[in-house]
């Protein structure tokens, strides 16, 4: 839940889907660019844009509470 209130947080981030699953799926302005921001600083989330209903989407697997931190401040700085 604190990853999910801290992504309500970035505002490129579009849509919050919810999930019962260990990934959020977010909808983001731009799914090629974040993508690459976030491998860039070492993250590797997973594109969804070529599923259908899934333009611009990243989906996010929940970590450890570091991992999760990391990305928290990735996001906020890209």
């Amino acid at each position: 839940e604190k990853l999910i209130q801290s992504l309500d947080r970035v505002q490129y981030i579009e849509q919050i889907y919810p999930s019962d699953a260990n990934f959020i799926l977010i909808k983001v302005d731009d799914a090629v660019k974040r993508y690459n921001q976030l491998i860039e600083r070492g993250i590797v989330v997973r594109n969804r844009s070529n599923q259908p209903l899934c333009n611009n989407c990243l989906r996010l697997s929940i970590g450890t509470k570091d991992e999760n931190e990391n990305l928290i401040q990735s996001l906020k700085l890209i």
